[in-house]
């Protein structure tokens, strides 16, 4: 039997929690709570196994787990952190152990809770080590902290420059960056858009005028203008030089805004709702050219024009993203295979393929021809809520709500780069116009720009 290193009962409810938190994970792994093992927790949290604050994390489903995980793990000292880490993985093997089987599935856990606190790089600091990606490629990690980020990335040679821009005072919904690639936009829950420089990171531009939190943003007419929505149903067109409203659109009676684009054309814009309604707009004027969509669907989330603005693509609670015509609003092709909603859809830059991201935490690519699924790519452990193609078509990017944004391979499905922010969930990421930086909108309010060193 392996010795067990430490007691949990002898250190801070702060540290018990993050050390349940690791015990859990691993217990449930195979989905078994044996007798021997629970004897350990009791021997390891006090007579009844847990407090009613450790009890918390056995009420939690999965999809929170990692905050909770990440949340305990933060709220450790560097005294216990100094204590615990070294001697992480031989408490948890002490765990698995008390019964004389140890799983794969158990192991496995064991080095994604060792992953996923940076264990062997050290707690703070920069550094690199062996590692592998979640598709069991070889892969070089290079770990560093941004304030009370940790920053991770993956691919043998990368490694990458992060900025954080803040000055919003909730939430930041959506990003984009200008044609040019000079200027970023940012929209938050506290109703702000906010305008940046991108090359010194300051904040250019405070547009104010929505009443409640802004869904989505983006930039227009070249990069000229920018529009925004809000969750009481109004768009908006701004003009960027002044920061001054051109026009406001009031759509209340289709439902709150929640994904919005713009055509390359200057002309139109197409947003949709959370009562599941696609509009489309006229960018000059603010007025409706068409309505379609059907409320029983349920919402939809994003929404993206075909590069040539023929077609509109958007997602929703349906577990389908679907294809309209611009013009007409005849439905033309459904994208059918995810286990839930979609979240977040794309076109690729020829318009050939489209992407989706869903809370079933998959991306998938898509012929935007002949619908087929062509590649799923999987690593996230959360609803992935924004993708987006690289400039040339080469890469995705998605940003998830498990606190991290990945950069994938088209071709070859590869994870090449993974971004961990352990106090930010992410809701908004794209790519630069140049291909080597990406922009990401967080919950902690903060604005992400990393520029990767390819």
């Amino acid at each position: 039997m392996r010795k067990v290193p430490f007691y949990a009962e002898d250190m801070s409810l702060d540290a018990k929690k993050f050390l349940y938190s690791c015990a859990f994970w691993v217990v449930a792994a195979d989905e078994q709570l044996k007798p021997s093992e629970q004897e350990w927790l009791i021997r390891q949290f006090g007579p009844e196994g847990a407090t009613k604050s450790l009890d918390e994390f056995v009420a939690l489903e999965s999809k929170e787990f990692f905050q909770a995980f990440d949340a305990s793990a933060e709220a450790l000292t560097d005294e216990e952190r100094g204590t615990i880490f070294p001697k992480l993985e031989e408490w948890l093997l002490s765990c698995v152990e008390v019964d004389s089987v140890v799983s794969d599935a158990e192991k496995q856990i064991i080095q994604k809770i060792k992953d996923r606190l940076s264990l062997g790089d050290g707690s703070r600091g920069v550094g690199k080590t062996a590692d592998r990606h979640e598709d069991g490629m070889p892969a070089s990690r290079s770990i560093g902290y941004v304030g009370d980020s940790r920053i991770s990335f993956f691919k043998s040679g990368l490694s990458g420059e992060v900025r954080i821009l803040t000055g919003h005072d909730g939430e930041v919904t959506s990003v984009d960056v200008s044609p040019d690639g000079t200027r970023i936009l940012s929209a938050s829950e506290d109703g702000i858009v906010k305008l940046w420089d991108f090359a010194e990171g300051s904040a250019l531009r405070t547009l104010k005028g929505h009443e409640t939190g802004v869904g989505d943003v983006c930039f227009c007419c070249g990069g000229r203008r920018a529009l925004s929505g809000d969750r009481m149903g109004q768009v908006k067109l701004w003009d960027i030089e002044t920061g001054k409203v051109v026009w406001t659109s009031d759509q209340k009676r289709y439902g709150g805004v929640i994904g919005l684009a713009a055509g390359t054309d200057g002309k139109k814009a197409v947003f949709v709702s959370d009562t599941g309604i696609v509009c489309v707009l006229d960018i000059a004027n603010g007025q409706t050219i068409k309505i379609f969509g059907e409320k029983k669907r349920g919402a939809l989330h994003d929404v993206a024009f075909s590069p040539d603005c023929r077609f509109v693509l958007a997602g929703g609670d349906d577990k389908t993203m679907r294809l309209w015509n611009a013009a007409d609003g005849k439905e033309m092709m459904a994208f059918d295979g995810h286990d839930d909603g979609v979240i977040g859809v794309c076109f690729s830059p020829d318009g050939r393929h489209v992407l989706s991201g869903s809370r079933d935490n998959t991306v998938r690519l898509w012929d935007s021809v002949s619908g087929e699924e062509e590649r799923v790519f999987k690593g996230h452990t959360f609803s992935v809520y924004s993708v987006c193609f690289s400039p040339d078509g080469g890469h995705i990017l998605s940003g998830s709500w498990d606190h991290t944004v990945k950069m994938w391979n088209v071709q070859t499905g590869a994870l090449e780069f993974s971004m961990e922010s352990l106090d930010s969930r992410f809701s908004g990421v794209v790519f630069h116009p140049d291909g080597k930086s990406i922009i990401a909108g967080g919950s902690n309010k903060a604005v992400y720009v990393v520029r990767l060193d390819v």
